[in-house]
């Protein structure tokens, strides 16, 4: 099983997750007893600041929502909605560039051979200045669970299992909310889990937070 280039501007986007294994703010631990509440995740709802290690206080600024496409040309933008007095609306493309779909998604043999995928991640602008990057995310004790938006020109069942690795991937054609679990191990380094299922009962917990 390779990691691609989606992998890759996954990891990027979710990097903050590293930083919070000392932070005393991060809630419970679903392998000690968490308690999970659940719920859905709101879209457009309040975006907080990241001080590096812990989520802050509510951002109160504007901007735009832009989707930061990584393909076979150079890097793009494409409008994804906007933040209000700090409150997102998400509003993702409906159509996207073919030079920016790749036929690859983690496990590739598992994949449907004509099915393609976007490789993006959100950043919030203020008259074309980047501002910083956008996620929703839940930072535990020590580990971490975000959302990001997967793309699919079809529906596809991506599955694929190994000592790090689980995916769990049902998407439909059009955007799908993918769940990532990332947590340090002794023995691994790290462990990442995704699937398109809640798994952990944490979405409506997530919050969006701003990165810079």
């Amino acid at each position: 099983m390779k990691t691609n280039r989606f992998l890759s501007a996954a990891i990027f986007g979710f990097a903050l997750a590293f930083t919070f294994s000392c932070s005393s703010g991060g809630g419970d631990d679903p392998d000690n007893g968490g308690n999970g509440q659940g719920g859905s995740f709101n879209e457009n709802s309040q975006v907080y600041n990241f001080d590096g290690r812990n989520i802050g206080t509510a951002y109160k600024g504007n901007g735009d929502i832009k989707i930061e496409l990584i393909g076979n040309g150079d890097g793009k933008t494409l409008n994804a909605g906007s933040v209000t007095n700090g409150i997102v609306k998400l509003e993702l493309p409906t159509t996207i560039p073919e030079e920016y779909l790749s036929n690859s998604y983690f496990c590739d043999a598992n994949s449907p051979e004509d099915a393609k995928y976007t490789e993006s991640r959100l950043n919030i602008y203020n008259n074309e200045k980047l501002i910083g990057g956008l996620i929703a995310a839940y930072l535990g004790n020590d580990y971490a669970y975000s959302i990001i938006f997967l793309h699919s020109t079809k529906a596809a069942k991506i599955t694929c299992e190994s000592e790090r690795y689980k995916y769990d991937i049902d998407a439909k054609a059009g955007w799908n909310k993918v769940y990532l679990y990332l947590k340090k191990t002794e023995k691994n380094g790290e462990e990442l889990q995704m699937s398109t299922n809640d798994f952990l009962k944490k979405a409506g917990e997530l919050k969006w937070i701003l990165f810079r």
